[in-house]
């Protein structure tokens, strides 16, 4: 081989992996910043699933609803300590992790509520949260055993079936805090 067959092979291997970091990493980019910072939820007794003002985005995204919808029946779900309508809500992934069973003792005591809708992105289709979630301390985070969580979550999304179901948390976008 060529010394010239060489340079000019390591130079194309060299723009493939900037391009492929540069699409990666454009793809992959944090939840606007336009966002305002978390502010801790304080427990409001409401249930219902909320967009935020518009003028922040969430609204506008073109499946907000549809992800507004599918966040309403996880957290009636919870709410209403109904395994089924949250198992529908979530990806089979998802519900073999948490059996009925396991599932409704941890959920017994748990009422969420104050839940908004802040973002929406998409690669991968994704949605900040923000709620306070109220349980018997023994069945929160192991790390904040309190009565009263605040959190700031950032649910996946996938289609599987014909539908769109809730595939995850987004690792690198998690807070709890106790409430105020």
């Amino acid at each position: 081989m060529s010394r010239l067959t060489v340079v000019l092979a390591t130079v194309v291997a060299v723009i493939a992996v900037a391009g492929a970091a540069t699409a990666w990493t454009l793809g992959h980019r944090p939840l606007t910043a336009a966002v305002a910072p978390w502010e801790p939820s304080v427990p409001d007794g409401s249930g219902t699933v909320e967009l935020t003002d518009p003028a922040a985005g969430a609204a506008d995204h073109p499946r907000s609803a549809e992800i507004q919808a599918v966040l309403q029946d996880y957290f009636d779900g919870i709410n209403q300590q109904d395994w089924s309508r949250w198992a529908s809500a979530v990806a089979p992934g998802q519900r073999a992790a948490q059996q009925a069973e396991w599932w409704t003792e941890r959920y017994s005591t748990t009422a969420d509520s104050a839940i908004r809708i802040v973002d929406v992105q998409e690669r991968p289709l994704r949605a900040r949260v923000w709620f306070a979630s109220q349980q018997h301390p023994a069945y929160a985070p192991a790390d904040l055993p309190v009565a009263c969580i605040s959190w700031d979550l950032t649910y996946l999304f996938a289609d599987q079936d014909g539908r769109l179901v809730i595939n995850g948390i987004d690792p690198t976008n998690q807070q709890m805090t106790e409430c105020p």
